[in-house]
């Protein structure tokens, strides 16, 4: 997981799973794409091959991307793959502050969230490890200005 600095008004978190995913999606596609003389001749069945070549199609192309924006004091969270899956918005006036939390039977599953005005939660980054979500709850505080809470220190 990486935040980046785009500008002094924008910023962008991106989680790194998304790359093996696509590394995995291109790979089926690959094997689907072989295949295809086996669809061809008759050999394979179609559905599934459709079904798999489908898969891998989805896999490549995956993103999820947090966009943090100051000009419109917003958190853009968008999931993609051929289409927009999750697109949200939030207010940084909606955000109280930024945890991580441990997971429950996990003692290497972190998680990052924001904890909302109204005592609800956002998770951004639902498993990571400590010293990399802890890296960029510091640098997403400093950059909006919100205090971070870690649960497994009390």
């Amino acid at each position: 997981m990486k935040f980046t600095k785009l500008t002094n008004q924008q910023a962008q978190i991106k989680p790194f799973t998304t790359s093996a995913v696509n590394f995995i999606g291109a790979f089926i596609l690959f094997i689907s794409c072989l295949c295809l003389f086996s669809v061809m001749d008759g050999e394979f069945p179609l559905v599934p091959w459709a079904a798999i070549s489908t898969l891998g199609f989805c896999c490549t192309f995956a993103n999820y991307k947090i966009k943090i924006d100051k000009e419109t004091k917003n958190i853009i969270i968008r999931a993609k793959s051929i289409y927009v899956i999750k697109a949200d918005s939030i207010a940084f006036a909606d955000i109280r502050g930024i945890v991580v939390d441990e997971k429950l039977f996990g003692k290497t599953d972190y998680r990052l969230y924001l904890k909302l005005v109204n005592e609800d939660r956002y998770i951004l980054i639902n498993k990571g490890y400590k010293n990399s979500l802890e890296k960029v709850a510091n640098e997403l505080s400093s950059f909006i200005n919100k205090p971070i809470y870690k649960t497994y220190e009390r």
